[in-house]
């Protein structure tokens, strides 16, 4: 892939399955640099020839070390990010550098580029960006890395940035002060991190989809609901998804439509609307990530022959961003944990309470863990874009937060994992009773795969067993219908279903 246009899931893959960066596309970035030079000869522009923050308006000039300021801003703090949130950060930050309006050499980009593809990831610690002005503290943990201090993990490996440069023959890139600004001024960090956290909450979506499908065959549910000619009367494009997903996957299932239930409980019933639901809020949150990682993120900015001041480096896009897909993977954790308890009734699963009385109480303890799953994600869901603390005296006194609430999407996604894993063991055991008879080909597919890892007299390792593995699970519930990740996560962008 080049650099200049990038979608989430081009992110995500650079990030995760190491897709190479074409280091192509850079023609002008120089010109824009020399064009600097020139400006600040005869004008005053932040970061070039002033100092930072509130210290802009002291009338002092710009004479800092670019490396020193650098070293000054990184001071993050905790365990390091994940990996793929650094690698993920590294190429939006050059992907943003490369629309042209920063005043950067091309050689910055280059250096990054190859870091990329060479597998070296800086190593950043995890807390300390407020994500206004920018993700100061993160990316400065990056360009350090760039320019040849601080750490870095190259396989499997960590070491000293300048001996994994010198182990694979990058030379450290050395930053003038406009520059040493630009790679640490901006929403790069928490956008990177967020791009791989969308596709991990399109992940639980789909992994709701699944369980959908588990539970209607485990519950004789009714299909009528769930079907896109009911779906088709509203004007909400995800719920059409999910129902075509489930009357698919639910054909030929001599199972579904049997229960002799007027109306099954909202949380079969409902599916394809709260999933749906679900995803839009995730493809909303998806469009405004890409014009973000797609557009400049930096102050100033250089428009034709002037600099110009802006605000493009606050997080406000990403944080709302963030903040509503966190609702969303709390509102289908919630979804998922109604529906264990509704598992466990005789009346939804056909059988006996609590799928019976080994251990003398059956599965009912599942529904616990749930439950305090459920509760934590409620915790875990509350906004971090409105917790505002000022920095810089009072001169950045509305910032984002957005890096925080990245932080929380990630813990929710691990959260939901599990409880669309104990929803699905729960789905087999009613199942496996008298080996999914009658099920439909997608739910012996998945009754299979579920079984595979159900570990008898070890709920707990069963559990984060399939949690484990649902990403692999998942793969191949949308392979048997036709589909991928990437044609979910840009669903929106389909003329069909």
């Amino acid at each position: 892939m080049r650099l200049g246009e990038l979608s989430v899931m081009d992110i995500y893959e650079a990030a995760i399955k190491g897709a190479r960066i074409e280091a192509s596309g850079l023609e002008g970035i120089d010109e824009g640099a020399e064009r600097l030079v020139k400006a600040a000869a005869t004008s005053r522009i932040y970061g070039v020839n002033t100092l930072l923050g509130e210290l802009a308006n002291s009338g002092e000039g710009g004479e800092a070390d670019p490396l020193d300021m650098i070293r000054m801003h990184a001071c993050g703090v905790g365990e390091p990010a994940p990996r793929e949130w650094v690698r993920a950060s590294l190429l939006v930050r050059a992907n943003q550098l490369a629309q042209g309006y920063s005043g950067v050499r091309s050689g910055l980009l280059i250096t990054m580029i190859n870091m990329l593809n060479s597998g070296i990831s800086p190593v950043v610690p995890v807390l300390g960006s407020v994500g206004s002005s920018g993700d100061l503290i993160p990316l400065a943990h990056i360009a350090l890395a760039v320019a040849g201090e601080g750490e870095a993990e190259a396989s499997g490996e960590r070491l000293p940035a300048a001996e994994a440069l010198r182990r694979i023959g990058l030379t450290p890139f050395t930053p003038n002060l406009r520059e040493a600004l630009a790679m640490i001024n901006g929403t790069s960090f928490s956008a990177g991190a967020l791009a791989v956290e969308l596709v991990n909450s399109f992940l639980v979506a789909i992994g709701s989809i699944a369980s959908t499908v588990m539970i209607m065959e485990a519950a004789r549910g009714s299909l009528s609901p769930n079907s896109i000619e009911v779906n088709a009367v509203k004007r909400h494009k995800a719920p059409l998804l999910v129902a075509g997903l489930l009357e698919e996957s639910l054909a030929g299932s001599r199972r579904v439509n049997s229960s002799g239930r007027v109306q099954d409980p909202y949380s079969i019933r409902c599916s394809s609307l709260v999933i749906g639901a679900a995803i839009d809020a995730l493809w909303w949150a998806r469009r405004n990530l890409e014009n973000e990682v797609n557009s400049t993120s930096d102050n100033p900015v250089m428009i034709g022959t002037n600099f110009k001041s802006t605000c493009h480096f606050h997080g406000q896009y990403i944080s709302i961003s963030s903040d509503l897909a966190r609702n969303a993977v709390a509102s289908l954790i919630n979804l998922e944990e109604r529906r264990s308890a509704q598992l466990l009734r005789r009346e939804i699963n056909g059988s006996e309470e609590y799928l019976g009385r080994r251990g003398g109480v059956g599965f009912m303890i599942m529904q616990y863990t749930n439950a305090g799953l459920s509760g934590l994600a409620r915790q875990l869901s509350t906004p971090a874009l409105v917790n505002n603390v000022p920095t810089s005296g009072f001169q950045e006194d509305v910032v984002a937060m957005s890096l925080n609430s990245v932080y929380l999407l990630r813990q929710l996604n691990e959260l939901a994992f599990r409880s669309i894993a104990i929803n699905l063991l729960l789905s087999y055991v009613a199942l496996d009773r008298d080996g999914c008879g009658g099920c439909g080909g997608t739910g012996r597919l998945l009754h299979e795969l579920i079984g595979d890892r159900w570990r008898d007299g070890d709920v707990s390792a069963s559990i984060e067993a399939v949690a484990r593995d649902l990403p692999f699970i998942l793969g191949k519930f949308l392979e048997s219908r036709g589909l991928t990740l990437r044609g979910v996560v840009e669903g929106d962008r389909l003329t069909n279903r």
